[in-house]
């Protein structure tokens, strides 16, 4: 009899003490997001740390504080509980696409391709893993698997101007400068301010000796900013600016 008594007690004793950990655990978190959002990373990883450390699998606090350690640049704290959050979670879409960006901002392109594959076997229509799968293919001369991904990723999503800019890089890459211009044009189209999109289009233009658009666009590109634009505007344009 007392210790059926005894058990209920003990029971309630320690499901207070679960509730009153997981509220702290919240408020953490909370507090972690706003330092976040005003820009104290380093606080806020604080404050994820210490709901980590009253529960060491937590995902959120995982999340947040890897999001956190990658805006500081500290890739491989970051990568650490993203890996964590990912062993936890296998089908964790966000944090395996967050690690993906990681590794192709550190240059490991083949782990950043494992990690966008990854994500487009869990789902397919996930298209940003297109585009940032291709830009890895790029940088690893990749062109045709690049312009591929560019392709699906583009299907799913035809109004991404970057998507037609990299994929005009891709088919320059290969000197196709007829289709590289096709798909600067359509992100000119979508995205007329940006510079890049116009100068790049003009190297194309000037491959294929079409010197007057060429000039206009680099003219464009200038106006809009781009030093490099206004260099090459007044060496092959006779530009006096």
């Amino acid at each position: 009899m007392y210790l059926k008594k005894t058990i209920p007690i003990l029971l309630i004793f320690f499901g207070f003490i679960g509730v009153q950990a997981q509220k702290s655990v919240d408020d953490f978190l909370v507090n972690g997001n706003k330092k976040q959002d005003k820009g104290n990373l380093s606080g806020a990883i604080k404050e994820y740390s210490r709901a980590l450390e009253l529960e060491d699998n937590n995902s959120e606090a995982l999340f947040f504080r890897a999001n956190a350690l990658y805006e500081l640049a500290d890739y491989d704290a970051a990568i650490l509980d993203y890996t964590k959050l990912i062993e936890i979670q296998p089908d964790n879409i966000d944090a395996t696409f967050n690690r993906g960006n990681v590794y192709y901002d550190i240059e490991k392109y083949d782990l950043a391709i494992e990690d966008f594959s990854r994500i487009i076997k869990i789902d397919s229509a996930y298209y940003d893993s297109y585009f940032v799968r291709g830009n890895a293919y790029y940088k690893t001369e990749k062109y045709k698997e690049a312009i591929e991904d560019f392709n699906k990723g583009l299907l799913l999503n035809p109004k991404d101007p970057d998507g037609f800019y990299d994929r005009g890089n891709s088919k320059f890459m290969l000197q196709d400068y007829e289709g590289a211009i096709q798909d600067y044009s359509m992100a000119i189209r979508l995205d007329s301010l940006a510079a890049d999109y116009l100068f790049n289009r003009a190297l194309a233009e000037f491959y294929l000796d079409l010197t007057e658009p060429a000039c206009s666009d680099m003219k464009k590109a200038s106006e809009l900013g781009d030093d490099q634009a206004r260099e090459y505007h007044r060496e092959f344009c006779g530009s006096k600016e």
